[in-house]
């Protein structure tokens, strides 16, 4: 066990890695809960997370900690390899996330409802756009491996 933390930490840049891989989570986080209030959906697992955790009456994020923590036993078990740094933080930041942002907006817009096209549309440019863009510069690098114009 010793060698398989050694080994997730071992890294070159560990701690640039870890602050990307953070901000990441957290504005998935974010985005997740926007979605959410417009009713357009998130993910199948989070959906289906804010669901049960509604029909339970308890928080997102403790709800999504809890199955997790369960899922993760497994993975400890079956495929610890494919575990990293970025998996812990998608167990916990993301559901937790959410919920903070949910708290903020009911803080800052009380009764906040985003019923219109415009208002759904204005949701969906704001979380999917960065998505959009930074797989726009994925696939132009894939394409264009040996180009030295293209960048991160």
């Amino acid at each position: 066990m010793k060698d398989f933390f050694k080994g997730m930490i071992d890294k070159p840049q560990i701690v640039k890695r870890f602050i990307v891989c953070l901000i990441a989570v957290i504005i998935m986080g974010i985005c997740v809960s926007w979605l959410a209030l417009v009713g357009w959906g998130t993910d199948p697992c989070s959906a289906m997370n804010i669901a049960v955790s509604g029909k339970l009456s308890i928080s997102f994020g403790n709800y999504q900690a809890i199955l997790n923590t369960i899922l993760f036993i497994l993975v400890l078990v079956f495929g610890k390899e494919n575990i990293g740094f970025g998996t812990v933080l998608n167990m916990f930041v993301i559901g937790y996330t959410c919920d903070a942002m949910d708290w903020i907006r009911g803080r800052l817009w009380p009764g906040l409802t985003l019923d219109t096209v415009g208002e759904k549309i204005l949701v969906m440019v704001i979380t999917l756009g960065p998505m959009i863009q930074w797989m726009g510069k994925r696939v132009e690098r894939w394409f264009f491996l040996d180009s030295k114009e293209t960048t991160t």
